[in-house]
Formats: structure tokens, C-alpha cells, sequence
């Protein structure tokens, strides 16, 4: 089974959001964005992860949100409830 071409790997998410590695995995460990797939990198390199696309929507949120001034508690609760805009 192959890897869904529409799939953004870890790098990608970052180049495309701007967020460092070490902000990415504060907020994969905060929730503030949600963990998915792991597949075996080829040629034994560990783990790759990969994302839907809508995951670059979620960091921009974050990112707005952050930029709003609101801490990680306050932008979990109103990204539960359905995004920050409601």
C-alpha cells in the first residue's frame, strides 16, 4: 500500500506554515494540532509522518491565535469548540 500522494510530509508542513520543527512538536504535544499517520521511511531512516493538507489551515489558526495574544490553554479550548472564528 502506498502512501496517499495527497499527503503533506513533516518538512512540507513546515515550509509551507513557517513554524519551526521543535514549535511543531510543542504543539503536536500541546494538541493544539492533531498526530496522524506514521509510515516507515524507505531504506530504514526511521519514521516519516504525514498530514491532510487541512493541517497547514490548523497551524495558521494556531499562529493567528498565538499572534491574538491567547495562550495554549485558552487556543485548545476554542479550537475544540469548533475553531476560533465561532
Amino acid at each position: 500500500m502506498g502512501i496517499d500522494k495527497r499527503l503533506l510530509e513533516t518538512k512540507e508542513v513546515l515550509r509551507r506554515t513557517g513554524v519551526s520543527r521543535h514549535l511543531f512538536h510543542k504543539w503536536l504535544e500541546q494538541s493544539l494540532i492533531p498526530y496522524y499517520e506514521a509510515f516507515e521511511a524507505l531504506g530504514g531512516n526511521g519514521l516519516r509522518y504525514y498530514y491532510p493538507p487541512e493541517i497547514v489551515g490548523r497551524i495558521k489558526e494556531v499562529q493567528a491565535l498565538r499572534s491574538g495574544g491567547k495562550g495554549y490553554r485558552e487556543i485548545r479550548v476554542l479550537l475544540r469548540a469548533g475553531g476560533a472564528g465561532k
